[in-house]
């Protein structure tokens, strides 16, 4: 849920919510539920014709249930910086960089940090295409490999002001979730 403070900022609650399956011939374990809850304050401070500059703080509760792999723990905080532009007509493309403070008692690197590129466009009438690649700092503190993703979805324009979407998000590395399927809707008052 993400809503209009001001004309250049927006605040935003998101309760999300998990199935993770994995399966293996040592291991078979199946969860689900209601994972840490984020808070967040998206203001940009910069905004032209083509141009925005925005700045993304905020803190994650720790709601979900650790012990299941649902949540970590501890409150948690994070900011990230975000480009956007128009290239063209319909088109736009965007950069975030993020960092994130992992607070936990599970021996997780403390220190994270997100890039990701999307980019977005009219593909037929008013459905929009978007296609984002991105990667994150694995908090596994010996591990090799970060989560590298990909996804991509479309955004269908119902009405002015009520959009639905869907995507896929699949991992690119082995530390990556391997398929996440999207749903969600967008409303503006």
């Amino acid at each position: 849920l993400s809503f209009g403070v001001t004309d250049t900022v927006d605040a935003s609650l998101c309760v999300p919510a998990e199935h993770i399956e994995t399966r293996n011939t040592d291991l078979d374990f199946m969860t689900h539920g209601i994972t840490d809850i984020p808070l967040g304050i998206k203001w940009r401070f910069l905004e032209t014709n083509s141009l925005s500059l925005a700045l993304k703080p905020g803190i994650t509760l720790p709601a979900g249930n650790k012990e299941n792999g649902l949540g970590r723990g501890n409150i948690n905080y994070e900011i990230f910086f975000i480009i956007s532009r128009s290239v063209s007509h319909g088109r736009a493309v965007h950069l975030n960089l993020g960092y994130d403070r992992n607070e936990n008692n599970l021996g997780e690197i403390q220190n994270l940090w997100h890039a990701s590129f999307a980019s977005e466009g009219i593909l037929y009438r008013a459905i929009r295409g978007v296609v984002n690649i991105g990667m994150d700092r694995n908090p596994v503190m010996d591990a090799d490999t970060d989560p590298i993703f990909m996804l991509g979805g479309v955004i269908y324009p119902v009405t002015k002001n009520f959009d639905v979407d869907c995507g896929v998000k699949t991992g690119l590395t082995r530390p990556a979730p391997d398929l996440t399927f999207l749903l969600g809707t967008a409303v503006r008052f």
